[in-house]
This record gives structure tokens, sequence and C-alpha cells, in this order.
């Protein structure tokens, strides 16, 4: 795979000139790199309950080809999960569910509420998403912090039979978690631009899998805004990256030339976290095996 990647290398002091970065911000330079999508794109969209009911078979009608729903931000269930869940696959979209991850709080309940939630993960569904976007105070260490989205990662993987996902922004992982070590695991970025048509991700990824664009799209089905999502790749990729074999074709293929429609970045819904919980010190809080 060949990615139209820039990189501003800071290391160097001639390079801070040609990217034209004041003194003072070599950290901000060398954290982040701008990834052009492989060519081919597919349009989809996350909802939670602030969606309300959708209308999916509209949704559908209108062009997208996938949904991520959320399932919970601890300790509250989303309460229009369930529905969606069902809905999404019964009209023919490709779908994800995602776990807003309160570091807050233990990670093996919220484990476990997203297995129950999801089960075993079948034909058509994308691996589930860790949404590591919680602001603070409250937070843990980025070690610890770190530690808890693995200890997250692995149960999760365990329980659904997926690797799951990461979705997170370029000015929050590294801040706060400060690592590359998870790579390897598909990146759902956050950035909502005027200025740009491709994503600055964080440099512990070296491509992204999907983007979020804007938070305030309309979409057909739905009453009021909605986040919209890229996935960068064709639509046979996006089957593949969801469990679809080859020889089963789950919906028409319509590869979607990349849109430049985006806002100024800002973070999701949920700016008033639940009450606050101690989280076990790592003593007592291992990650399994």
């Amino acid at each position: 795979m060949h990615l139209r990647r820039t990189l501003c290398l800071a290391a160097l002091t001639a390079a801070l000139g040609a990217c034209g970065a004041p003194a003072g911000s070599v950290d901000q330079v060398v954290s982040e790199a701008v990834v052009c999508g492989r060519g081919p794109t597919v349009e989809g969209i996350d909802v939670s309950q602030y969606q309300s009911t959708v209308d999916w078979p509209r949704v559908r009608a209108g062009g997208k080809r996938f949904a991520i729903a959320r399932i919970l931000h601890w300790p509250a269930s989303d309460t229009q999960f369930d529905r969606n869940w069902r809905e999404i696959h019964a009209n023919g979209l490709i779908r994800g569910a995602y776990i807003y991850f309160d570091p807050r709080f233990e990670v093996p309940a919220q484990a476990d509420a997203v297995i129950r939630a999801v089960g075993r993960l079948g034909e058509g569904d994308l691996p589930v998403t860790l949404d590591v976007e919680q602001p603070p105070p409250g937070l843990p260490t980025p070690t610890r912090y770190a530690a808890m989205v693995r200890d997250l990662a692995d149960r999760i993987e365990a329980g659904t039979g997926r690797r799951p996902m990461i979705y997170t922004g370029r000015h929050y992982w590294p801040k706060h978690l400060q690592t590359a070590a998870f790579r390897d695991y598909p990146l759902w970025h956050a950035q909502y631009t005027a200025t740009q048509p491709c994503p600055s991700i964080a440099d512990a990824w070296r491509d992204w899998s999907f983007w979020q664009y804007s938070s305030t799209g309309r979409v057909s089905g739905i009453s009021g805004h909605v986040d919209l999502d890229r996935f960068n790749g064709t639509y046979t990729e996006l089957q593949q990256l969801a469990g679809v074999p080859s020889t089963i074709d789950a919906g028409a293929s319509r590869d979607v030339p990349a849109a430049v429609d985006a806002t100024a970045h800002r973070p999701r819904l949920d700016t008033t976290p639940p009450p606050l919980k101690p989280v076990p010190t790592p003593s007592s809080h291992r990650r399994t095996a």
C-alpha cells in the first residue's frame, strides 16, 4: 500500500523553517502527520441516543453504507443501541459499535457490558471501537491510561473474536496516552477541518481506517445533526474488515469519492461526565494474560 503522507521532521532545525513552524512548537510538529486516503472511500455515519429513533431504510436509501452505534458511556447504556444494532444489520448496512471509554472507572465492568451487548461478532460486523477521548480531570497517568486501554482491548478481543479499533484525535492521544503501542490497531480518527482535504493523524499511527470528518452532517432518515464518517478504502475492503467472505456480497459496491465536508475540530457529545468512582491502583488492577 502506498500512502500519500506528508510529515514535517522537526528533529532537524532546517525542517522547522520548511514547515513554517514557530520556535517552541517542536512537540506539536512531530506528533502529527497529514495522511490522505489511498483512493476510493466509502461514506457512513455514527449514531447514539442523541439521534433519537433513526429511520434506517432512509439512511440506506440515502447512500450510506455503514453505521457505527454507541453501546454505552459508563455507567449508562445508550437507550437506542439495541434497536440501532438490530436495524443497521436488517437494512443491509455494514454495522459497528463503540464504547465511550471512561478511564476513571474499572475496566472489567465496561468490557463485560460491551461483550454482553454485541456477543461474538459475525459477518457484516466491524470490530468494536474503543472511543478514547475522556477529558480531564481525573485521568490516570499516561502509562496507566495506556495499560487500561490495553486491558480493555484484550478483554473485548477475547469476548467478541475481533481486535478492536481505536477512536481518538491528534490533540488527545499524544498528550494523555503518549504511546505508539497501538499502531497495529485500526484507527478511527476524529478531526473536523474546513481547510484541508486530508486528516492530520497522531503519529502513533501510520494510516487511518475511518475518519470522522463532521459532527454537523445532515442525513436522510435522521432529524438534526449526525456525525459523518469515511472509510479509507473500497466497499470490498470495508466488507473484508467486517468479516464478510469475498464470495458473499453484502450489498451493492459503491465507492464514494472523497468529499471536503468538514467543520472546526471539537469533542464529541457527552460533555457532562458521570460521578467519579475511584479506579483500583496498579497493584490491585492487573492486565489479563
